[in-house]
This record gives C-alpha cells, sequence and structure tokens, in this order.
C-alpha cells in the first residue's frame, strides 16, 4: 500500500480502488475539492472499483461527472461502463454508452465492442449484436475470440442457431482458435434450435481438436438430444460424462418424460438418490408428463411423501436412508417487492385465495408476473414461487407457492405444472369467424421462439418445440369497424406451455387477437390496420387467464377464478352480440356485467 502522505493523486486513487468502492468515490471527491487536477485516469480507477462490486450506477454517474468537468472519456472508461451494465443485466444502458461514444467521436476498440456483445447474449439481443458486427465491420475493427464468443452465445440464446453457426464457420477462417466457451455456446445454441445432430457433429470436433469440454458443454450436448426428441443420445452421453449434476439429470429427464419413456424417466430419479440429490418440482414433472394420465396423481403423491413426508416412505421408494439434498436454486423464486419499487398498478394486484399455502392472485395488463408476486411476497413477509408467467398485456389469474423453490409448496406446484396436470383456461376476443358456438378445435404446431427487438416473439415453425391449445368458440359478436364482420370470443387450454403460445397460435389460424398489434403485424397491411382501429374501444390486449384447476396439497382438486378486468368487461358491452349458448357455464356468465350481456343470455 502507497502511504497516502507522500503519493500523488493518481497512486492514492489506485491504492483506493484495491479497497471499497465507495471509500475510492469519497477519494475522488475529497481530490476535486482539495483542488487536484483531475483526468480520466482518476475517474477509471475508481470506475474499475465500482465495476468490481456491481455498483454499475455510480460508473454511469461517474461519468456524467466527467463531461461535466469537461474531461472527455476514452474508450478504456466506456468499455469499463458498458462491461459493467452488462454485467447488470442493463444491456440499453450499455448501448447507450457505445452511441455516446460515437457522438463524440471516441472510437471503440475491440474491448469495448466486445463488452458491449457480452451485454447482449443474457438478453439475446441479437438485433442489436448484428449492428454491432456490422459496425466492426465498418470501422475496421478487428474481432477477436471474445468478440465471437459473446456474439455466437446472443445469437444462440435468440434460437439463431443457423447465424451462430455461421460465425463459428468465419472464425475458423480468420484463423482463431475456438475455445471451450466457443463450441460450447454453439452445442447450446444447436439445442435451442433442435439441432441434435449439429451438436454431435460440434463434439466431434471437440475431440479432434483435442478442446476441453466442461460440465457446461455437456449439458447443452444433453439438452440439444433431449429437445430434439433424441432422449435415448442424451442418457448414452449421460452415461459417459463425468460429473452427474443436477443440469444434467434435468436434461435427460425432460427429454425422456416429452418421449413417454417415464420408466427411464423413474430409473434416472433413483440414480439422483443415489448420488444423494432429490428432484426439483420441475425436473419430477418430467416423470409426471411422461407417464400415463392414470398413474400421474399416484406418482405425485407418492414422491411427495417420500420426499417431505416419514422417511419411511423414502426407504420404501429408494430402499435407503434420506440423506439427500436439492441441487441449486433455477430461477422460479421471486424475492418480495421493496418499499420503493411498487409499480402504479400495486393496487390491482388481489390474493385471490390461499389453499395450505398455493395462492391465487390477480395480475392486470400492463405489470409484470414478477413484480404482482413480489407485490404479494412483500405483503406477506416472505418469497414466493412462480410456475409459470402471464405475458406483460395479458391479465388474469397467477398461482404462485409460499417460500422457495425447495418449499413443500413450491415442489408440489412445480411438478404439476412441469407434468401437466394443472389445466388452465383463457378467454381470448378475436378477429374472424371461428365457428358456431361450442364449436371445438385444435391447434397443434411445434413454435419457435425468437428474440425480437429485445422481446420475445413466437412463430409456428415445424423444426419449433411441440406445442398444443384446445379451443372453445364461447360468444360471437359483430365487429364494432365493420358490422358485416365478426369477433369470436374464445376459450383456450394451452397443454403445452411456450412463450406467446395462445397469440402466435390463434394468430396462425386467421384469428388474431384483439388488441394484439405485436401478432396482427405479422399478417397482412389490413390485419395491422384493423388492429389500430380497435384501439378506442379496446385498448388492451384481450387475453385474460380466467380460470385455473390442479390437485391441492391435502388432495382433491382446486379451482381459482379471476374476473375480467373493468377495461375488457367495458369493451364486451360495446359490442352487439351476435350468438351465445343458451346454457353458458355459470364461471363465464359471471364473468360478463349484466346490462346488454344478460339481456342477450335472457333473449336465448
Amino acid at each position: 500500500m502507497v502511504e497516502c502522505a507522500a503519493a500523488t493523486p493518481r497512486q492514492r486513487l489506485a491504492a483506493a480502488a484495491q479497497g471499497s468502492w465507495s471509500e475510492a468515490v469519497h477519494d475522488l471527491h475529497q481530490l476535486r475539492d482539495d483542488g487536484q487536477k483531475l483526468d480520466v485516469f482518476h475517474f477509471s480507477s475508481v470506475a474499475t472499483s465500482c465495476a468490481r462490486a456491481g455498483a454499475w450506477k455510480v460508473v454511469l454517474g461517474l461519468l456524467q461527472a466527467m463531461q461535466l468537468s469537461a474531461i472527455l472519456p476514452d474508450a478504456i472508461y466506456c468499455s469499463i461502463a458498458i462491461s459493467a451494465c452488462g454485467k447488470a443485466g442493463a444491456w440499453q444502458s450499455a448501448m447507450q454508452v457505445l452511441a455516446e461514444m460515437h457522438q463524440k467521436g471516441i472510437q471503440a476498440n475491440t474491448i469495448t465492442f466486445s463488452s458491449a456483445l457480452s451485454a447482449l447474449e443474457k438478453p439475446a439481443a441479437w438485433e442489436a449484436a448484428a449492428f454491432l458486427l456490422q459496425s466492426m465491420e465498418d470501422s475496421q475493427v478487428q474481432r477477436n475470440l471474445f468478440t465471437y464468443n459473446a456474439a455466437i452465445s446472443a445469437f444462440g440464446k435468440a434460437e439463431l442457431w443457423d447465424t451462430a453457426m455461421s460465425l463459428l464457420a468465419e472464425m475458423t477462417t480468420s484463423h482463431l482458435e475456438a475455445d471451450t466457451i466457443t463450441f460450447t455456446s454453439a452445442i447450446d445454441s444447436c439445442a435451442r434450435g433442435t439441432r441434435w445432430e449439429q451438436a454431435l457433429v460440434l463434439y466431434r470436433v471437440m475431440e479432434q481438436k483435442e478442446v476441453d469440454r466442461n460440465d457446461f458443454t455437456w449439458n447443452a450436448l444433453m439438452n440439444a438430444c433431449s429437445r430434439g426428441s433424441f432422449w435415448e443420445g442424451a442418457l448414452a452421453i449421460f452415461d459417459v460424462s463425468s460429473d452427474h449434476n443436477p443440469g444434467a439429470f434435468a436434461a435427460v429427464m425432460s427429454g425422456a418424460g416429452d418421449a413417454g419413456a417415464w420408466e427411464a424417466a423413474l430409473a434416472l430419479l433413483r440414480k439422483m438418490a443415489d448420488c444423494r440429490l432429490m428432484a426439483t418440482g420441475v425436473e419430477f414433472g418430467s416423470v409426471l408428463r411422461g407417464a400415463p394420465p392414470a398413474l400421474r396423481e399416484e406418482l405425485l403423491f407418492a414422491f411427495h411423501a417420500a420426499y417431505f413426508g416419514a422417511e419411511a416412505s423414502w426407504t420404501e421408494l429408494f430402499g435407503s436412508p434420506r440423506k439427500a439434498a436439492f441441487g441449486p436454486l433455477t430461477g422460479h423464486c421471486v424475492q418480495p417487492a421493496g418499499r420503493n419499487s411498487y409499480p402504479r398498478q400495486a393496487g390491482q394486484v388481489a390474493l385471490l385465495a390461499d389453499m395450505q399455502g398455493l395462492l391465487a392472485l390477480s395480475k392486470p395488463a400492463g405489470l409484470s408476473t414478477d413484480d404482482a408476486l413480489g407485490l404479494v411476497a412483500a405483503r406477506r413477509g416472505h418469497p414466493l414461487t412462480r410456475a409459470s408467467r402471464l405475458d406483460l398485456p395479458t391479465s388474469g389469474l397467477l398461482v404462485a407457492a409460499e417460500g422457495d423453490e425447495h418449499s413443500e409448496q413450491a415442489w408440489w406446484l412445480l411438478a404439476q405444472f412441469s407434468g401437466r396436470l394443472v389445466s388452465k383456461e383463457y378467454l381470448c376476443l378475436c378477429f374472424g369467424d371461428a365457428g358456431d358456438i361450442d364449436h371445438t378445435f385444435d391447434i397443434d404446431a411445434p413454435l419457435r421462439i425468437v428474440a425480437q427487438r429485445g422481446q420475445s416473439r413466437a412463430f409456428v415453425d415445424e423444426d419449433g418445440l411441440a406445442a398444443r391449445t384446445l379451443c372453445r368458440v364461447v360468444a360471437k359478436f359483430h365487429d364494432a369497424e365493420d358490422p358485416a364482420s365478426f369477433v369470436s370470443l374464445i376459450s383456450a387450454k394451452p397443454i403445452t406451455g411456450r412463450t406467446h403460445q395462445i397469440r402466435a397460435h390463434l394468430a396462425s389460424v386467421g384469428l388474431a387477437l384483439v388488441g394484439d398489434r405485436g401478432y396482427s403485424a405479422q399478417g397482412s397491411s389490413a390485419a395491422w390496420e384493423q388492429a389500430l382501429a380497435v384501439r378506442h374501444w379496446c385498448p388492451s390486449l384481450f387475453l385474460h387467464c380466467w380460470r385455473v384447476e390442479l390437485i391441492g396439497l391435502g388432495g382433491g382438486r382446486w379451482a381459482a377464478t379471476a374476473p375480467l378486468s373493468e377495461e375488457l368487461a367495458k369493451a364486451l358491452r360495446g359490442l352487439r352480440c351476435h350468438s351465445m349458448p343458451s346454457s353458458p357455464p355459470p364461471a363465464i356468465r359471471d364473468l360478463f356485467s349484466p346490462e346488454p350481456m344478460a339481456s342477450a343470455l335472457r333473449s336465448l
């Protein structure tokens, strides 16, 4: 440590930066107050300390302070800021720093661009990644290993496996040696694109080039086989891999469950117990998903008793004492919201039911699932676990469990969602004539999820993941804009749980949801104009999760319903009824306001 009395300002800051970031910021302010002339090096030293501690907002604040002091930041400082933002998940802020560099004439270098690309990996912001790669080419900035690794990961997470593979091929022509991260990211991109054959080719190349494989490589390879309906390949890889970690078990069991090979999945559960591991609810749900329907509830209760009941139940199943534990948490837990983070719609989040730690609550449109659950978690004073999400513009019923993913209630809930024992029903108002009242139709079309403009979009694609939605026509109305046309109220039950599944499926058969400007835009220009025209009578997406049914912890079926929001009910009241069943289910009838709807019901 340099003695501060004899040290120069730069040395003092460099020493402070090795300690607390707040002390480094304090010393920087002290130097300024003492009349010391500061330069970009002083700020870079402090920013490095702040970035190391995850204080990315402070790094951006220091950047503003430099500009106010007429100190021009350099590429080094900007790279520190971009990297700090990226590690915090604030990729938009990282891109903003890069844009400001361009405006100020600061030349971005390879490190700067690579840091920005790294920020785009987790959100799968592939469009921004493509822009950065083009910018590097236009500016004649050389790409290095880190550049390619980040770009391959970003495109892979966006399920653009072919682009990721093209970048890998480009590396080869650039005489750059791909490392473990490169190949693992490329294999993961193949997994997300259900291209298990390509993943195996990459694995063989790794063997030929003697590139080390790690746990992430093995898990990505097993995921590729499982998602590509080649679970036997995933099992073979599992058998030869060196470390049977929770992720490896999860990958193989998921593939076996999807293929209906529930006995193989059950054998893996026993192997987990031998490794002193217990399956999370999501992993156990893979067994349920593949088991015959008549056996699913029996298996659910048997393993629940083994995991959370008397040790004798465990011994009966596994033949040994219960010494196993759950693996790491996998991201389903929502912490209580802070007092300063309450959103505008906080008052609209209502707890509808509480059944032995299984909670049903209503989520308004425009509020994220995690924000809604965070509010309820704050009211109850402990975290909650979600088993599914509702899209931001979707309203309706959310089901959650008290505690983190390892709690008894969370395991029970996650197992049922993963095992497809939960029935969810949505009400959707769609453009077009969906058929006669009570007409049912089944949309069984694979979906591919692609990130666009920082958001996910689902497309019907034969190479996508299996997706199925059961639909029934509940009522039919005259279109408010065109009385000669119809809008149909549909009850939709998703059998699988893919992102934007209902919206993408209905749009694919010409029944775009009212208020869904995102998926209407995938159709004709007339469909887009139609979606825009409804804003004055239905400003929100008309997609509402109104009923969820599952098995209660004490046995028996447990169901909860959520009424339509006033905004959606008002949209229905403004429509002229064309046809409706003479005896609609009471739960559906009760969703509608009395005036025009009730009179229409009475007249039928």
